[in-house]
């Protein structure tokens, strides 16, 4: 009985193939549209939500002009520490300053990773109140120390504790692992938007 469904489904689909294209891509394009609506809501929503304190997070840009051409970023000048601290340190708990995100070689013993991180000052950690499995927040007061993720960890050192022990980085630097937070949750959204065309088997 099924099957007897199927074949004439089938040769409702084959009889008329321009009026099946229509339909189908009408409603790729119908599920595609709400799906990406979706998506952006739910971006708009979730934006930073993995920071327990996000609404009290403000990141400073600064305006400048540059060959007649005026642009906006997040590239600071150092000086500028300076002046928040002097000026403005009653109106903030923590005022860190940090590196772009960059790619490292981290050694460890025979174990070489590619990683990506930032320099940051030691309240990085507490302004971003981040999930400790090992260590404490306070881990970076010493500036040869290093806070890793949780995968950084087991990529490195297994299921050994890494706190206390020495990583190299890029083949210049000693580091001291004193913390380990858990990784961010990190959602990639991916669209796949299908075409259906005549002869295309599914």
């Amino acid at each position: 009985m099924f099957l007897t469904h199927l074949k004439i489904a089938w040769r409702n689909v084959t009889a008329n193939k321009r009026y099946t294209f229509i339909n189908l891509f009408g409603l790729v394009l119908g599920f595609t549209s709400v799906l990406l609506l979706a998506l952006y809501i739910y971006d708009e929503f979730a934006y930073n939500s993995n920071f327990k304190n996000k609404n009290r997070i403000a990141r400073v840009f600064q305006t400048q002009e540059w060959n007649g051409e005026t642009y906006t970023g997040p590239a600071l000048p150092r000086p500028i520490e300076q002046a928040f601290n002097d000026k403005y340190s009653d109106y903030f708990e923590y005022i860190v300053m940090s590196s772009w995100e960059t790619q490292h070689y981290l050694k460890f013993e025979g174990t070489v990773i590619l990683s990506s991180g930032q320099y940051m000052h030691e309240d990085g950690p507490k302004l971003f109140e981040l999930s400790l499995v090992k260590g404490d927040l306070g881990g970076l007061k010493d500036v040869h120390s290093i806070m890793i993720s949780q995968t950084t960890a087991t990529s490195l050192f297994g299921n050994e504790n890494p706190v206390g022990k020495t990583i190299n980085i890029d083949s210049k630097i000693d580091m001291k692992v004193t913390a380990v937070y858990k990784d961010y949750l990190i959602i990639l959204l991916f669209i796949i938007c299908i075409l259906l065309l005549p002869g295309n088997i599914l």
